[in-house]
C-alpha cells in the first residue's frame, strides 16, 4: 500500500510508510538525487515497470540528502537512519 502522492500528511503517522529500514542493494535499480519530498519518490516508484519500493533519505539525513533509491526486489531488509520506505502490495 501506498500513500497518497500528493498527500502532504506527516509520513511518520502515515502506517503506509515505515521509518528506519531499507533494503539490499543487490535489489536496487535506481539511485535517484535531488528528490526533494518521500511524494516524489514514491511517484517515481510507481511509474517505473519494475519498481515494488523504495526508500527515501530526506533533509534529515546529512549523507544522502534528498536521495531516491528504488527497488526491484525487496530482500535483505535492514536498519537505516533517518529514511522513509515503502513498498506496493498487489
Amino acid at each position: 500500500m501506498v500513500g497518497s502522492v500528493g498527500s502532504n500528511r506527516d509520513p511518520g503517522n502515515n502506517p503506509c510508510f515505515e521509518n528506519g529500514f531499507t533494503w539490499s542493494t543487490s535489489g536496487q535499480i535506481e539511485f535517484l538525487p535531488n528528490i526533494h519530498t518521500v511524494s516524489a519518490c514514491i511517484e517515481l516508484c510507481f511509474e517505473a515497470d519494475n519498481c515494488n519500493g523504495y526508500t527515501w533519505h530526506g533533509k534529515f539525513d546529512q549523507k544522502l540528502e534528498n536521495v531516491c533509491v528504488l527497488f526491484e526486489t525487496l530482500i535483505d531488509e535492514h536498519e537505516c537512519s533517518d529514511c522513509i520506505s515503502g513498498q506496493f502490495q498487489e
